[in-house]
């Protein structure tokens, strides 16, 4: 949906590139308006979670090595 847009997505493609069938996402969605909010809404989510970890970076000398704690992970 992200690449054709909302009209041009049939929900065969969203079911697919999910893994589950059409009917299983109408079970979870009462429509294609529904499944296409909780994509924005996730999308979204995601953006801002990026964004609070590049905040939280600011000032940092990047990201630590590879098997070294920093406060987002223990170790």
């Amino acid at each position: 949906m992200a690449l054709k847009g909302y009209y041009d997505t049939p929900v065969e493609a969203i079911a697919k590139r999910a893994g589950v069938t059409q009917l299983h996402l109408f079970r979870l969605f009462p429509g294609e308006k529904a499944i296409a909010a909780a994509l924005t809404r996730s999308t979204e989510d995601a953006r801002l979670a990026f964004e609070s970890v590049g905040k939280r970076m600011r000032g940092t000398s990047g990201l630590p090595r590879h098997g070294q704690p920093n406060e987002w992970c223990a170790s």
